[in-house]
């Protein structure tokens, strides 16, 4: 669905609930932040861009551990969301999910393939993606880096932007306006209100979850585990 209410529609509803309290000189700081606290709560599809460098995709070089990220979408780069490392000098191209980690020391006297590379992460100095050890390319060979990241979201300068989540959320986006202003009101309904709005916030996630399958392709329990545990009839009693 398309995202066409802005935040002014929202602020028309939720003003409804608010009582005697001025909130005009606060509207676009409360929208902001309200936009950029539920933007960064979830990986969501709208929010997220392809890894690349400044002329493309990430190419591992040989003997190097850090790789600079391209022009990035939004505000700029928020967090990784995935990280593979992608074999393209075969048919069909081979690629490895690696692990990310929150800090990876630096590594060039250890080399790594696409399988010995274990695990990424986001390094803050040099902006980029740190691999746990320098890359091996030999002679004839070709690797790159793909993956995904969430990127920051733009600040709401205005209450007449358009709200980025699709119109199906817009009472999500009421509710969580209705929280901040009781919040700002010292209201007493701020702690049940959060509630209201955190479970339908935690249902929004679970819709827009594009993987949100199965955890494990296998059963948690093997087939025995119930009879083995106990002794009657099939086991469930």
């Amino acid at each position: 669905m398309a995202s066409t209410y802005t935040w002014n529609d929202a602020l028309t509803v939720a003003k409804l609930f608010v009582k005697n309290i001025p909130t005009t000189t606060v509207d676009v700081t409360v929208c902001d932040q309200l936009n950029s606290w539920m933007w960064k709560s979830f990986f969501w599809r709208w929010s997220v861009a392809t890894l690349t460098s400044g002329s493309g995709a990430l190419q591992l070089v040989d003997g190097t551990q850090d790789y600079g990220i391209g022009t990035t979408t939004g505000a700029g780069y928020y967090r990784l969301m995935r990280v593979r490392i992608t074999r393209t000098d075969t048919t069909p191209w081979i690629s490895r999910e690696k692990d990310i980690l929150g800090w990876l020391a630096p590594n060039l006297e250890q080399k790594g393939n696409l399988d010995t590379i274990q695990a990424v992460c986001f390094e803050p100095v040099s902006g980029g993606i740190r691999l746990d050890r320098a890359a091996s390319v030999p002679s004839g060979t070709t690797y790159q880096i793909d993956g995904e990241y969430q990127f920051a979201p733009l600040k709401i300068t205005s209450t007449t932007s358009t709200i980025v989540f699709p119109d199906q959320y817009f009472d999500v986006v009421i509710e969580g306006l209705k929280w901040r202003y009781y919040q700002l009101g010292d209201d007493s309904r701020t702690e049940s209100q959060f509630a209201v709005f955190s479970g339908m916030l935690e249902d929004m996630k679970r819709n827009e979850d594009y993987g949100d399958g199965q955890d494990q392709r296998f059963p948690g329990d093997s087939i025995g585990a119930y009879r083995a545990g106990n002794t009657g009839l099939f086991g469930w009693y």
